[in-house]
């Protein structure tokens, strides 16, 4: 989570009472006015801040521009973001600048929540590109065979290289995937790989809060706060304070408490029902779900501005279908987990032939689920398809022979020069670049007829079917 007292360096040709109105603006930053560029250095040797904003205006002198470019230039740790008017992104030297050295721009008049989400954004993207601290033999070290983060496709070793970078930047990180891939692993990870790692890491399904009492079950209460609240109960973002607070299915939470959280992320105080004391809490939030939260937000069901604010980072969890031979490996791992109390087991070929072609609705979770039950239920030493349940798994289609290929390919050139010319065989011969004798008697080879749109005598090239023609 934001520390309230992080600061903004101003820097360039914005008018006083601009500079006022960023101030109210941006209540959780601390504005510091630097007039001129290079006061800039001076500056940053008192006190390294988080982000810039730097004002751009069409009226800049030629020296101006130079200046300020050569602050742009000199100062690449800082994460710039640039405000300006209309006119000034039609001047290619003011267009270059933004596109050169910032990492965002807006228009004026300020939209303030976007400026706000978008000086996260920038500082966390910023930290992102620096050198981790964690290297990625730690994450692994993590991650035995009981890992469901497991794997070597490309896709997960992506995860892996996005965990490392978001857990040494103390921003919000939104994780989104089906159900069963690993989002609440992944958020534990992010905890233990962060500065955090030593306090608590709590997690809320928002999902499974019982309707009504979400407010104290995040914010806690007092004793008689209302009915059976019989002592004072902590709720779970106090518990997490110094930590870290996962929402699980974060696009279940109601409306009103939307609300109430999007308040505390903004201030982060909090307030138990029924209690009068305001309570500093400092964490860093992890929100995960699986559901389309932009879709929820065009339908009212889910508030934009809370997107914004948990969406600094994000990490998306690629499906078991899209990690390639995974299942396979991640399948034998499990087999493993189970191998303690249990006979030795082994997959038949034709199981892990299932696995790998089975598409995993449930993803991960399902996988492992299913393992343990056919450790348990097998017979003998080889776990079949099934034990697994696999047995209607689908088949990967029989591959054809290159001349198949051939004549698909040819078959298929035909018929799309023949829509594209309207069944003109004169025009499709051209385009081609056959002659019309020849166009014909391919035609005929592949039973296509131009007398009907569909080419209704058109037949799918089976296995066999290049032999039956060439000899005829």
């Amino acid at each position: 989570m934001f520390s309230k007292n992080l600061g903004v360096w101003h820097v360039g040709f914005c008018k006083p009472e601009e500079t006022r109105a960023l101030a109210q603006q941006l209540p959780h930053w601390r504005l510091v006015p630097v007039h001129l560029p290079h006061s800039l250095p001076i500056n940053l040797s008192h006190r390294p801040m988080a982000a810039a904003i730097v004002c751009l205006s069409s009226a800049m002198t030629e020296a101006q521009l130079h200046d300020l470019t050569d602050t742009l230039q000199n100062n690449p740790q800082l994460p710039w973001v640039a405000l300006l008017n209309s006119d000034g992104l039609q001047q290619p030297r003011l267009r270059q600048l933004v596109t050169d050295f910032t990492l965002g721009f807006q228009l004026h008049p300020v939209d303030a929540g976007a400026l706000d989400h978008m000086l996260r954004h920038a500082h966390a993207m910023h930290q992102l590109r620096q050198p981790s601290r964690y290297h990625h033999t730690r994450f692994q070290a993590s991650h035995n065979g009981s890992s469901l983060l497991g794997g070597n496709s490309s896709a997960i070793q992506h995860i892996h290289h996005l965990i490392e970078r978001a857990a040494a930047v103390d921003a919000p990180v939104l994780i989104t995937g089906e159900s069963g891939t690993g989002k609440e692993l992944v958020a534990r990870e992010l905890h233990r790989l962060s500065p955090r790692r030593n306090n608590p890491f709590v997690a809320v399904n928002c999902g499974a809060i019982p309707q009504g009492l979400t407010q104290s079950e995040l914010f806690g209460h007092e004793k008689g706060a209302f009915t059976n609240a019989t002592e004072r109960q902590i709720g779970k973002v106090e518990s997490a304070h110094q930590g870290s607070l996962f929402l699980d299915e974060i696009g279940e939470l109601p409306l009103e408490q939307q609300v109430n959280f999007l308040r505390f992320l903004q201030d982060g105080v909090i307030q138990r029902v029924g209690g009068r004391q305001s309570i500093d809490v400092d964490l860093r939030i992890i929100a995960a779900t699986n559901a389309d939260l932009e879709s929820a937000i065009s339908e009212q069901l889910f508030r934009e501005d809370l997107y914004y604010r948990l969406n600094v980072l994000h990490i998306h969890m690629p499906p078991l279908r899209e990690r390639d031979d995974d299942c396979v490996m991640l399948a034998e791992q499990f087999l493993q987990e189970q191998l303690p109390g249990i006979r030795p087991l082994r997959f038949s070929p034709q199981a892990t032939k299932a696995i790998r072609l089975y598409p995993w609705p449930g993803n991960v979770r399902e996988l492992k689920n299913r393992i343990f039950k056919a450790a348990v239920m097998a017979e003998g030493q080889v776990i079949t398809t099934a034990d697994l349940d696999l047995e209607q798994a689908p088949q990967l289609p029989r591959p054809g022979t290159l001349n198949q290929a051939r004549e698909q390919a040819e078959a298929d050139s035909i018929l799309a020069s023949l829509r594209y010319t309207n069944n003109n065989v004169s025009e499709a011969s051209r385009l081609l670049q056959i002659s019309r004798p020849t166009l014909y008697k391919l035609m005929s080879r592949h039973n296509i007829s131009p007398d009907h749109e569909e080419y209704p005598g058109r037949q799918p090239i089976t296995p066999g079917m290049e032999h039956s023609r060439r000899a005829g």
